[in-house]
Order: C-alpha cells, then sequence, then structure tokens
C-alpha cells in the first residue's frame, strides 16, 4: 500500500471493519488498529470506520479508537 501511494501520489483511505469494535476487551486486542495506523502514518491518509457504527457497538471501544487514533 505504501508502494502504491506514493508512486502514484495518492492519500490513502484506511477503513477499520466496524465490526472491530463489537468485540469484548478491545484493548486485548489493539494490534490491527495499531497496525493499520503505523502503516498510514507513512503517508498522507485519512482515517475512517468503514460503514459507520453497528448496532452492538461499545461505546468503550468507540472511545479507545478515537484514544488511539489520536495519539
Amino acid at each position: 500500500m505504501v508502494n502504491i501511494a506514493e508512486k502514484y501520489g495518492l492519500v490513502v483511505q484506511g477503513n477499520l471493519d466496524p465490526a472491530y469494535l463489537t468485540i469484548n476487551h478491545l484493548k486485548d486486542h489493539l494490534g490491527k488498529l495499531r497496525a493499520l495506523k503505523d502503516t498510514l502514518r507513512q503517508l498522507p491518509a485519512i482515517f475512517n470506520l468503514g460503514h459507520g457504527l453497528l448496532p452492538e457497538t461499545k461505546i468503550d471501544n468507540v472511545e479507545l479508537l478515537i484514544a488511539e487514533i489520536s495519539s
């Protein structure tokens, strides 16, 4: 992804599957989020949550997501 974006001068829009925010104990499963964040940090990028929030989304997970992406 990094090579393609650099080669063509693109901005990457990084999506996170909204189902990720429905799992219990998200604090114990931050690897995917941090890997996405580390990749996007290397590029001009926009982070977003693909397809919005699901009804079963845990608000604590949304707060944790915001804190992780903002740091």
